[in-house]
């Protein structure tokens, strides 16, 4: 089964246009102004993907969940005016892309990686289909995360190459307070 696990036929409920892609886009837009590339990993339902193509951003958005994938597609299909903006990929991160970009992002994914020791935390999610009042279908999925320490986000992102520039502690680019702050959001130039 897919890291969703069933429920993202129900990414509408809790990924909407008052969810991350509008506050992400914001964030991003200094780095990508309308005409950049972008490549979208872990692009989900296309929160992020769809608020930067609908600023004329191009974005590759990279899902490797077939079931979020499926979402994204069906999303971008209700959304013509997008579709030469956004381009979706269904793959892991990996593999080749034959295309540089001018902004890599990445949102709410770190935490789906696993740093050597440590312990992991769940979240459970119940969701109910109604008809009339009664229920017709039920899914309930529990979801293993890993709760990083700064320490170990920042471990994993020099591993991997990425030196952060600059540092916020939301999309309004608060300042960042190491083990405080409850989101860290990296800039960073990767050669």
């Amino acid at each position: 089964m897919s890291y969703s696990q069933g429920i993202a036929r129900f990414a509408d409920l809790f990924v909407s246009g008052a969810a991350q892609g509008p506050d992400a886009a914001t964030f991003l837009a200094p780095l990508c102004p309308p005409g950049s590339s972008v490549l979208d990993i872990g692009a989900g339902a296309g929160g992020t993907t769809f608020a930067l193509a609908s600023r004329g951003v191009h974005v590759v958005a990279l899902e490797p969940d077939p079931e979020m994938y499926t979402v994204l597609l069906s999303r971008l299909a209700l959304r013509p005016e997008l579709h030469e903006f956004a381009a979706p990929l269904p793959q892991p991160a990996g593999f080749a892309i034959p295309q540089t970009f001018d902004v890599v992002c990445s949102f709410a994914v770190i935490h789906l990686l696993q740093p050597a020791g440590g312990g992991w935390w769940y979240t459970h999610w119940k969701f109910t289909t109604l008809l009339a009042g009664d229920p017709v279908d039920e899914v309930q999925r529990t979801f293993r995360w890993y709760p990083l320490t700064h320490a170990e986000a920042t471990d994993l992102l020099a591993e991997a190459g990425v030196v952060p520039n600059e540092e916020y502690g939301g999309y309004d680019r608060s300042a960042y307070v190491p083990d405080e702050s409850r989101v860290r959001l990296i800039v960073a130039h990767v050669p």
